[in-house]
């Protein structure tokens, strides 16, 4: 499958210089040991890890994005989150529409990271707009900067199951990608890869042993 690289996806991130993982602190809220981020059956748009979903729109002018929880969803006819947003023909990989959420925050709503090590796979359902998707987490590095780690999926109308092994995740701002090798992670986002009016749907996100 020939991928369309997004290489604002890491132009993005680039200027970011955060703390390392800290200490869980009084009044933190994280990713559950159960490893699930967000079924959306409780009806809104505050994850399990305490952190709300965000919608992102970046890069370019006339990007735009909006979020939401719905009726009816992948595995329940509870909830489930709706991306909805334009990414203007000519962005090209300038653009960034989509979501994402921290797995971790404060009592002040600060992002913090969480040690991932336990787990093996990412998982989420996504149905959407046709076109190639992006799944990318933020991970820790060494110096205490994030860097985008990004897999791929291909989106259809129907619902479709994707378990992504982190394995998979790959750095590819450069000409060799790099692959996964640990570290914990600040964040998990869903960007669109395509251009143009874009709607994409999505349910039980979750980290899996």
């Amino acid at each position: 499958m020939t991928i369309p690289l997004r290489r604002l996806l890491v132009l993005a991130l680039l200027p970011l210089a955060v703390a390392a993982c800290r200490p869980r602190a009084t009044g933190m809220s994280s990713l559950p040991a159960s490893g699930e981020l967000d079924t959306f059956e409780d009806g809104n748009t505050e994850s399990a890890a305490g952190a709300t979903w965000k919608a992102i729109h970046e890069g370019t002018e006339g990007v735009t994005a909006s979020l939401g929880v719905q009726p009816d969803g992948f595995r329940s006819k509870a909830y489930h989150l709706v991306v909805t947003g334009f990414v203007p023909p000519e962005a090209g990989q300038r653009a960034l529409m989509g979501a994402r959420a921290a797995l971790a925050s404060d009592a002040d709503g600060s992002e913090q990271s969480v040690d991932v090590s336990a787990f093996s796979k990412v998982g989420l359902a996504l149905k959407g707009t046709p076109g190639t998707y992006v799944v990318q987490l933020g991970v820790n590095q060494p110096d205490g900067s994030i860097l985008p780690y990004n897999a791929y999926v291909e989106g259809t109308p129907n619902w479709t199951e994707f378990l992504l092994s982190l394995a998979d995740f790959k750095y590819d701002s450069g000409t060799t990608p790099q692959a996964w090798s640990g570290g914990a992670v600040r964040y998990v986002a869903v960007y669109a890869a395509g251009t143009g009016d874009i709607t994409f749907e999505l349910d039980d996100l979750r980290f899996v042993p």
